[in-house]
């Protein structure tokens, strides 16, 4: 049942709008569009979680790490040497490229504009 069959459903929308209704004791269409602008994230969560428990999936849950080995893992900078979580691997190519990349950074020297220390040190002039 590649097809979606396994895990599809069909309820009506109008009974889940009655059952949100009855549930916050909500009397108006005014009422029931304020609770969905207030409560909006939480219905996404909510509906989110259940279609994970449908499907027999754990829910999603945050973490640091990498979820697969398909995205891309940002590094903060050059120097950064963390090990990404899932699907990370060195290699005899990316190593020494690594390397090469983190000695060529250190060649490059910041500039320094002297009119932002003309004042900083007493009885020089520059």
């Amino acid at each position: 049942m590649a097809d979606g069959r396994n895990y599809a459903t069909w309820q009506p929308d109008a009974v889940i709008n009655e059952r949100i209704q009855k549930q916050e004791g909500i009397q108006s269409n005014w009422q029931y569009r304020q609770y969905l602008q207030r409560n909006g994230l939480q219905v996404m969560n909510y509906n989110s979680m259940e279609a994970c428990y449908d499907l027999g999936l754990d829910p999603h849950v945050k973490s640091d790490r990498t979820p697969s080995d398909n995205v891309p893992y940002k590094f903060k900078g050059i120097f950064d040497s963390s090990k990404p979580g899932f699907g990370y691997c060195n290699s005899d190519l990316k190593n020494p490229y690594l390397t090469s990349e983190q000695l060529n950074s250190r060649l490059i020297a910041p500039s320094i504009n002297p009119e932002n220390y003309k004042n900083m040190v007493p009885g020089v002039k520059m």
